[in-house]
């Protein structure tokens, strides 16, 4: 199986409309985010647009991005942008290096933060206590994400981009509320759109 990493941009304990999934392809547009639409499978996927280098930084001396698609586009071939949502609910986003948060109740870093079916909000069950507690209330430490809306930034590895504080700024002004950040690899059970 190939790898797959992802930088997600994210609204912070507030949900994204649903009627406006098109004036936020328009803002990411417009701010130069993304550019043309490429399909991949079921997805629309957008190629970067002449200011991703503006918006996010990349970290490190000589970060090797390929930005145009390839003949045969795949979302971890070329560094592009696909958006999630607005979902009808938030969804707890997980991967293969998410950092276990402590448990709120008896402090254990249990490996089995299990999800909490049917409860809305994501919430999660610490596999030590049994405690429950809702998943954006735990510290995840950008290593998993909680919200209804997602702008995911593909072939980005943990810590070797942030986004631009102006991008930021951008999607609060847009959304009303804080965006936050988060790497993804190999994300267990993808949201779909």
């Amino acid at each position: 199986m190939e790898s797959t990493a992802l930088l997600t941009l994210y609204p912070h304990h507030h949900p994204v409309e649903a009627t406006a999934a098109t004036s936020l392809v328009e803002l990411l547009a417009t701010v130069g985010l993304i550019g043309s639409a490429v399909r991949m499978g079921q997805r629309t996927h957008y190629a970067t647009g002449d200011e991703l280098l503006g918006l996010v930084t990349f970290l490190g001396c000589a970060p090797h991005l390929v930005l145009e698609p390839p003949p045969a586009p795949h979302p971890m071939a070329f560094v592009n942008v696909a958006l999630t949502g607005p979902l009808a609910v938030p969804r707890l986003r997980r991967g293969r290096n998410t950092m276990v948060p402590p448990c709120p109740a008896c402090g254990a870093r249990d490996h089995r933060w299990d999800a909490v079916p049917g409860t809305g909000e994501p919430k999660v069950r610490c596999g030590a206590c049994g405690t429950v507690a809702p998943a954006a209330a735990l510290n995840w430490r950008k290593t998993a994400a909680v919200a209804n809306c997602f702008i995911d930034i593909w072939g980005i590895y943990p810590a070797e981009a942030v986004p631009n504080p102006t991008l930021m700024e951008r999607l609060a002004a847009f959304s009303g509320g804080p965006w936050r950040h988060a790497y993804l690899l190999d994300e267990w059970d993808p949201p779909v759109s």
